[in-house]
């Protein structure tokens, strides 16, 4: 699962970008790769190749595919942040 840190470090990296579209296309590239995660996941689970340890994959997939989707999809604002003199 060292797909899940390589993902992790480069959402941290990226973190300060404030272009909208680069953010955009990041989380994007981000939902549609937790999400194929998931899917493989639960198919793996289906055929028996992954046992019962499956079901983490499964959740920490679909908790990011959640939390993507609500970035992507329900677009918060964020405040901006504040001037320092």
């Amino acid at each position: 699962q060292i797909r899940i840190l390589t993902v992790g470090l480069l959402a941290w990296f990226a973190k300060n970008i404030s272009d909208e579209a680069v953010q955009k296309g990041m989380i994007l590239a981000l939902f549609i790769g937790s999400l194929a995660g998931l899917v493989m996941s639960v198919i793996g689970m289906a055929a028996g190749a992954i046992r019962f340890l499956g079901w983490l994959a499964i959740v920490i997939y679909g908790v990011f595919a959640l939390g993507y989707a609500f970035l992507l999809f329900l677009r918060p604002r964020m405040k901006e942040p504040i001037a320092k003199p």
